[in-house]
């Protein structure tokens, strides 16, 4: 709930409560005028605003006119309030698809340098194998075949974990384009 709805709510409900005072307090009241030296009754309550017209039109644009005024100002102070308060949120929220961006480009190179590392350290044993039964040539060759067709397949893992910490900026940047974008709006 925002400060704006906040004042509304109270604006309503002082409204509300000045009427009840407004009509307690009018059933107390009375327009008289005076004629031969006696005072006459002319009316009571509400009906006396029709005698009273002037009166009340200059307290109601008086009052009105200083309370429009005040709301006026009050309300656009809160909208002020409210608008640095969504920009906080917009903000944080911000900083938290940066935080989860880069999170998710650190997990994926730390994947991609694991299966280096594994696929580095699977090469060299093939090579000593090589090596030592070098005898077994076909055999040999058969290792060499089958470690050429994972280091395919770890390059196509390799090509899409450079792409997912590809995708992973371009959210980071959707995301700031669409934060400079709202804070751009906000400022005009």
């Amino acid at each position: 709930m925002n400060w704006r709805s906040v004042l509304i709510i109270l604006f309503m409900v002082g409204l509300v409560l000045g009427y009840f005072w407004l009509d307690s307090y009018m059933q107390t009241q009375a327009w008289a005028s005076v004629s031969n030296e006696k005072w006459e009754i002319k009316s009571t309550g509400w009906s006396l605003i029709l005698h009273a017209w002037p009166v009340a039109f200059a307290g109601l644009l008086l009052g009105g006119g200083a309370t429009l005024i005040f709301l006026v100002r009050l309300y656009s102070s809160l909208e002020s309030v409210d608008h640095s308060n969504e920009m906080q949120t917009l903000k944080t929220d911000l900083q938290a698809a940066k935080n989860d961006a880069e999170t998710a480009e650190q997990r994926e190179r730390e994947k991609l340098n694991g299966e280096r590392y594994a696929l580095e350290n699977e090469e060299k044993l093939l090579y000593q194998t090589r090596e030592k039964i070098f005898a077994e040539q076909e055999r040999a060759q058969q290792m060499i075949q089958e470690a050429h067709e994972i280091a395919r397949m770890a390059n196509e893992r390799v090509e899409q974990a450079e792409k997912a910490a590809s995708f992973a900026e371009i959210k980071r940047d959707r995301a700031a384009g669409g934060f400079h974008r709202i804070k751009q709006k906000t400022n005009t």
